[in-house]
């Protein structure tokens, strides 16, 4: 009898401590279960916006595809026009774009960080002393300034589709006067940045970082 009762007082502990394992496992597998249904249920910031990006990178893709179409087809069909750096730079900006349009639509980061790339260069347009420069993938919804022989006007210049221009001309041109901002290349520009700052601070710290 003394080495029955020692050997149920050994066991009686350790089936104690199993039953238990087993109920806190089961309590976390139904925790973890319940949690992925909550979230499947509840759609999260990146899954709500990300109709916006597609829409972006469509505009890009297709703006691109054209600009480059153009640009090549052009001085192809017109034999009196030569192909000039500033149109090869043209070309190569509008390759870009569908580059980035479709990693974006790919939710890359890489398509990200070109985006913003490209349309921080869409943001300005003007013709001032004989230069002008003017680069559209997509949508330009421009707020311009102009300077005519008539005198000063402001003008609200919406475009639908692909643009560019890169002129460096020895002759001064007053009628080619004009200082524009793209508003739409400006708030997609912010969102892209906005995106990649709150990537940035939501990726974990390095252990060289948590050291410090």
């Amino acid at each position: 009898m003394v080495r029955l009762s020692d050997r149920y007082t050994r066991e009686q502990p350790e089936e104690r401590m199993r039953s238990f394992m087993e109920r806190r496992l089961l309590r976390r597998v139904g925790h973890e279960n319940q949690s992925t249904n909550d979230e499947s249920e509840i759609p999260s910031v990146s899954s709500t916006g990300y109709g916006w990006w597609n829409a972006i990178a469509v505009l890009e893709i297709l703006g691109g595809a054209i600009g480059l179409v153009v640009g090549t087809l052009y001085p192809l069909l017109n034999s009196a026009f030569n192909a000039s750096p500033a149109i090869v730079a043209l070309d190569i900006l509008f390759l870009l774009s569908i580059i980035a349009g479709v990693y974006l639509w790919r939710n890359r980061e890489f398509g990200l960080h070109l985006s913003l790339f490209l349309f921080v260069l869409q943001i300005p347009q003007f013709a001032l002393g004989g230069i002008s420069f003017q680069f559209i993938s997509g949508i330009s919804i421009t707020s311009m300034l102009h300077f005519t022989s008539r005198g000063m006007g402001v003008e609200l210049a919406p475009l639908l589709g692909p643009g560019g221009e890169f002129i460096i001309q020895s002759a001064y041109k007053p009628e080619l006067i004009f200082i524009g901002i793209n508003i739409y290349a400006v708030v997609v520009s912010y969102m892209l940045a906005a995106r990649l700052v709150g990537q940035i601070h939501s990726r974990p710290l390095a252990p060289s970082q948590l050291s410090m």
